[in-house]
């Protein structure tokens, strides 16, 4: 059952000729391979940008104050992301490519 998943979602997530070479034929295609390297790293910075500003969200919560923290900078960055975002989306790049800017600016939004 398990496996049956996995392969399941495989068949969704990679195009037919990469699930045919490692799956069916069981070979290592290099193209395939990379294609999926670039996938999953594009997936891993987006789940590692929703734990990026965690330790400071929780140290203001903690504190209940904002001291030290600059918050022309925090806008400064919410906007270079908004903008990176907004290029992104509108050039119809695919959401790993953009995703971890749209989860900061939700974090720098808690923060301001």
């Amino acid at each position: 059952p398990i496996m049956d998943f996995v392969l399941a979602q495989a068949k969704e997530l990679l195009p037919p000729n990469c699930y045919d070479a490692f799956f069916v034929q069981n070979e290592l295609d290099m193209v395939c391979a990379k294609f999926v390297i670039s996938k999953a790293l594009g997936y891993a910075i987006i789940v590692g940008s929703g734990i990026l500003k965690l330790p400071q969200i929780i140290k203001i919560l903690s504190n209940s104050s904002v001291a030290g923290l600059s918050s022309l900078m925090v806008y400064a960055e919410a906007l270079a992301l908004i903008l990176n975002a907004c290029y992104s989306f509108l050039n119809d790049y695919p959401f790993r490519a953009y995703g971890e800017s749209i989860i900061i600016i939700s974090q720098n939004l808690i923060i301001s």
